[in-house]
């Protein structure tokens, strides 16, 4: 996660494999494949977003809505 942290822009799972010095081994896509899989479940968890196919990032923060009414609810009667 901290090379997301560290990076301004999306990063493919290629791009994580050379951060963890995983090799990467042509026509031999099991690290890739591993990364990437770990990726689409940070994605389905909320943790990361896939803005394109195999562009990862971390989710830009929003602030919270504000209140739109000042007062106490009304209380519903029966």
């Amino acid at each position: 996660m901290s090379a997301f942290a560290d990076s301004d822009k999306p990063l493919r799972a290629r791009d994580l494999c050379l951060v963890r010095d995983l090799p990467i081994v042509p026509f031999v896509p099991k690290n890739t494949d591993s990364i990437r899989s770990t990726l689409n479940r940070l994605v389905s968890r909320g943790i990361l977003t896939e803005n394109e196919p195999g562009l990862f990032a971390r989710p830009t923060r929003n602030p919270a809505p504000k209140p739109t009414s000042s007062g106490p609810h009304p209380t519903p009667t029966l």
